[in-house]
């Protein structure tokens, strides 16, 4: 009974069943199994896109077979994201105390990543790497034929461009030699394929340093001098003429150095819908006008006494009209009623009639006395 019981406890934890390639296997853990995929750590396919088998990829495969043996119990330590979109479960992977994931890229196995999102083991599995960089071993072996290394050793100045004499040439001959120069930029441009060729694994954020520098020697050294060679010998040779991309004077395939930050991701990835609104811009002082030279400001005219809002203005009388010159008329003597109507001149009017507009009162006429 307590026999069952610690053998079951024994099984209950992860033991390797089987490796699937160099970043990943298949363990059991009690009654079920599942595949596991080393995190921050990318190894090279057995077969890449375009059904194009990729570079040392059996062979990580085998070194990884060599670190987890069938039976071996390991202890799977996760980050933040557990699976990735495969259903891989993503960990840390210790055996015997040591990081599977930072063996496998000390030995050139593989370059480092971010998976989805986690970066714990990243700075591990960086170090180990930069050291098989350094050491030149696995993926940045120059003796093994199908690195990029190699490729850049394999695929030199042709001995026959350089030693060349341009009074034995003609123009066949250049046809040749410019077909050759244009095989050394082929291979220069592959540095920059991500995809369709043997070494993808080295398409990520921390290889491209690694890339630049390994184009721009390959520039420096091999392409650079051969087109300087090749336009030497098509000048001398009359009725040649090189295609404008061959021509030394065209600098248009010179690389350009990349960003330095060797893809170590900064932080964790933020979550959508999280990400901050960008800032609003202060506000920004206007600048101040030019100073306008001091004149003398006109003297106020007095304000005007604006009318009551409750009595309305009363429109001025309009100017009396000119009247004109003739003779006096004597006119009878008007009743006490009626207004005189004799030629205008200086008078009041009569108490309680008002003016007629524009017609001036005349004064009343005292009859004389009877003697």
């Amino acid at each position: 009974m307590v026999l069952g019981a610690l053998t079951l406890q024994f099984t209950a934890s992860p033991v390797v069943a089987e490796v699937i390639d160099g970043e990943s296997f298949i363990v059991t853990e009690g009654f079920r199994s599942y595949e596991v995929r080393l995190l921050n750590v990318d190894t090279p396919d057995l077969v890449g896109s375009h059904d194009v088998p990729q570079c040392l990829g059996r062979e990580a495969a085998d070194y990884l077979s060599s670190l987890l043996p069938a039976g071996t119990p390991v202890t799977l330590v996760k980050d933040g994201a557990t699976k990735d979109r495969f259903g891989r479960v993503l960990a840390g992977v210790y055996r015997d105390g040591t990081l599977v994931n930072a063996e496998v890229t000390r030995a050139g196995f593989g370059v480092p990543i971010v998976n989805e999102s986690n970066y714990r083991f990243f700075s591990d599995v960086a170090s180990t790497a930069s050291q098989a960089q350094a050491n030149q071993v696995g993926l940045f072996d120059p003796e093994v034929d199908c690195t990029l290394t190699a490729k850049v050793r394999a695929n030199g100045i042709p001995e026959e461009l350089l030693h060349s004499d341009p009074a034995t040439l003609d123009a066949t001959a250049i046809e040749q030699y410019t077909a050759k120069v244009r095989q050394l930029m082929t291979v220069w441009d592959s540095f920059d394929q991500a995809r369709g060729n043997d070494n993808e694994v080295l398409h990520s954020a921390w290889t491209r340093d690694y890339l630049h520098q390994l184009k721009q020697r390959y520039w420096d050294e091999t392409v650079a001098p051969a087109r300087k060679q090749l336009n030497i010998i098509a000048a001398a040779v009359p009725g040649v003429e090189l295609p404008p991309d061959l021509c030394e004077d065209d600098q248009d395939k010179a690389p350009t150095p990349p960003p330095t930050d060797r893809g170590r991701p900064k932080g964790r990835a933020m979550k959508p819908g999280l990400v901050p609104s960008p800032k609003k811009p202060a506000p920004t002082t206007p600048a101040p006008s030019p100073t306008q030279p001091d004149t003398p400001s006109p003297t106020p005219s007095p304000a005007t006494p604006s009318p009551s809002p409750t009595t309305p203005t009363p429109e001025p009388p309009p100017a009396p009209e000119p009247s004109k010159p003739h003779k006096p008329i004597p006119s009878p003597t008007p009743s006490p009623n009626e207004p005189d109507k004799s030629t205008p001149g200086p008078g009041k009017p009569q108490p309680g009639k008002p003016d007629r507009p524009g017609t001036a009162q005349a004064p009343a006429t005292i009859p004389a006395r009877e003697s």
